[in-house]
């Protein structure tokens, strides 16, 4: 492997960690590097990380709960809660 190749991974490597973008990005990275390495490496510099993209996101508790202003929610299915459906058993 070349140096330039080397040290494309190295600091793709170093960005994934830091939490500048998650390991699922890593394709797109490596291909914007073989085109175009400075430029690139440039553009990760500038990222901001984001630590949280390392953690899991927190388990919301699986049954209906009272909102503050007393009306039911559930959880949503990418995190938070949302109000349930008819379906559900939404209060009216």
């Amino acid at each position: 492997m070349s140096n330039a190749i080397e040290e494309g991974k190295r600091v793709i490597d170093e960005a994934i960690r830091a939490g500048k973008f998650p390991e699922s990005r890593r394709g797109a990275y490596e291909r914007a590097m073989a085109r175009d390495p400075r430029g690139t490496t440039k553009l990760i510099a500038s990222l901001t990380p984001a630590p949280e993209l390392g953690k899991a996101p927190e388990r919301t508790p699986r049954g209906p709960i009272a909102s503050d202003g007393g009306r039911r929610i559930v959880p949503a299915m990418h995190g938070g809660y949302r109000f349930p459906t008819k379906l559900e058993g939404a209060q009216s």
